[in-house]
């Protein structure tokens, strides 16, 4: 694929949206994934042996930087953005982290998946969607705050996809302790329905004469 079709592969949209306290904002917004349908349309077409990737932890960091530098337009989005009376940097320090982990295991993943990419290898990564890190810090009112740090705030390269749902089976048993932790035994399979089945009946737990967990251990 040469240059020209690469930059036509990467469009982006950028806005400006006020704030409440008028500060202004910028959003940067993936208009066109052609160049990833075509990828996933080629290997379902030769039906080619895939990797698949899967860790606890993914590190990603900063997206924007690297999609530029990848398709070879930092000269033109600079260009572009100083009509505007802006900078790329600028643009760029509002990318939110990803970041799916804090150890260095999710890092080493991160860089696994960009090699592969490199490659040309036909590779997917599969982890978990954490939500929320640790803590952020941040000064409000003259005052040092902790806040929960929003892994997911915002990114214009992630794709929901509420077509794709996949059953999640677990073979053993399954108890749900009021704390939500997961406890697994053997020789009972329970999949992802029965699972949130339960957990509207631990809802009506209070109110009924049966433990939750003699409704829970079913075949």
């Amino acid at each position: 694929m040469n240059a020209g079709s690469r930059r036509s592969h990467c469009i982006y949209m950028f806005t400006i949206q006020k704030e409440a306290t008028n500060e202004k904002r910028f959003h940067i917004s993936l208009k066109n994934l052609q160049q990833w349908n075509e990828t996933y349309l080629h290997y379902h077409k030769v039906d080619t042996k895939q990797t698949y990737y899967l860790s606890m932890e993914f590190r990603q960091g900063r997206a924007l930087t690297n999609v530029i530098a990848n398709f070879d337009i930092q000269d033109a989005y600079s260009s572009a953005l100083n009509k505007m009376r802006h900078e790329l940097e600028e643009i760029t320090e509002q990318d939110q982290d990803m970041t799916l982990g804090n150890g260095g295991l999710g890092r080493l993943a991160s860089c696994f998946l960009d090699s592969m990419a490199t490659l040309n290898l036909p590779t997917w990564g599969y982890g978990l969607r954490y939500r929320y890190g640790l803590i952020k810090q941040c000064i409000s009112k003259a005052r040092q705050e902790e806040i929960a740090e929003d892994w997911l705030e915002f990114s214009p390269l992630e794709v929901v996809r509420h077509d794709v749902v996949f059953p999640i089976r677990f073979y053993g048993r399954v108890e749900v302790l009021p704390t939500g932790y997961l406890l697994l035994s053997y020789m009972l399979e329970l999949n992802r329905t029965l699972f949130q089945d339960s957990r509207k009946e631990k809802k009506e737990e209070n109110g009924s004469g049966h433990s939750f967990l003699q409704r829970l251990q079913c075949n």
